[in-house]
């Protein structure tokens, strides 16, 4: 099975149904005669080096997005007065759509709790439900964020990947950049998916389908050797505290995803799905 990036929606995904979510199909090891040409070859230290960089980069910036626009609506305010950013550039039915699905996935469930408790619990469902897309909305969830990360400034794009290799949360600021430099059928595009992953996780189908770093690794040795030896080193500055100025981060984790983008189906698959659930 092959994956082509889709063309730009029709219609905007929030203001209709939710997004059908079909079967998840885990692909296995890539074919060889399907695979890219092998990459030039690093030493061994190199490749172990940069496949503890990639285990460790969780990277997904949808999370943080919906997080914030849920806990405005789940608090009962409006989320065109408290939600700036993305969800703010489009249309009022579009965000009328997105606010009707999360109300009627969600019902009664956030009842009684604190914030704190909402946030935790709207990042369990979300994180669980990704688990449970499919391949082809997986995949079109890392070219959106690749697409937003290559779109976004220099800081935004530095702060993302510092949280990334350090495996930290990406703030809601850095977020908001990175989303909302894509365009509006799009930011529709990526919240739809994110929510369409709650919706999957509260339905509790289809089943979750998970993947390791260790079922990974061939793909980031694929992604590693891609990269030139600027961003390479850049990349294992900064797992070991040396320091790298924003445009030398920038440049090593875009290319890195721009590395993720060219793999074969089966390992961009694996690693999208990976991307948003590290185990």
């Amino acid at each position: 099975m092959s994956f082509q990036s889709p063309p730009d929606p029709p219609a905007w995904p929030g203001a209709g149904p939710s997004t059908p979510v079909e079967p998840n199909v885990l692909h296995g090891s890539p074919v060889p005669g399907d695979a890219a040409p092998p990459p030039k070859r690093r030493s061994r230290a190199m490749i172990v080096g940069g496949i503890a960089i990639l285990a460790g980069l969780i990277g997904s910036v949808g999370g943080k997005i919906l997080i914030g626009l849920l806990a405005a609506n789940v608090a009962g305010a409006a989320l065109s007065s408290v939600f700036g950013g993305p969800f703010d550039k489009l249309p009022g039915d579009v965000k009328d759509g997105f606010e009707k699905r999360l109300e009627t996935a969600i019902g009664n469930r956030l009842d009684g709790k604190s914030d704190s408790e909402k946030e935790a619990q709207v990042t369990a469902w979300l994180r669980s439900g990704f688990s449970r897309l499919n391949d082809a909305s997986l995949v079109r969830h890392l070219e959106l964020e690749v697409e937003g990360l290559n779109k976004t400034d220099v800081g935004g794009c530095a702060s993302f990947g510092r949280a990334s290799i350090g495996g930290q949360p990406i703030s809601s600021d850095t977020s908001n950049k990175i989303v909302g430099a894509l365009d509006q059928l799009r930011i529709a595009e990526f919240l739809d998916l994110n929510i369409t992953a709650i919706e999957a996780e509260l339905r509790g189908s289809p089943a979750a389908v998970h993947v390791t770093a260790a079922q990974t690794s061939t793909a980031f040795e694929t992604m590693i050797g891609g990269l030139g030896g600027p961003e390479l080193r850049t990349l294992q500055n900064m797992t070991s505290g040396t320091s790298a100025t924003d445009a030398e981060v920038c440049t090593a984790i875009r290319g890195l995803y721009r590395e993720a983008l060219e793999l074969d189906p089966a390992g961009k698959a694996l690693v999208a799905r990976f991307d948003v659930d590290p185990g």
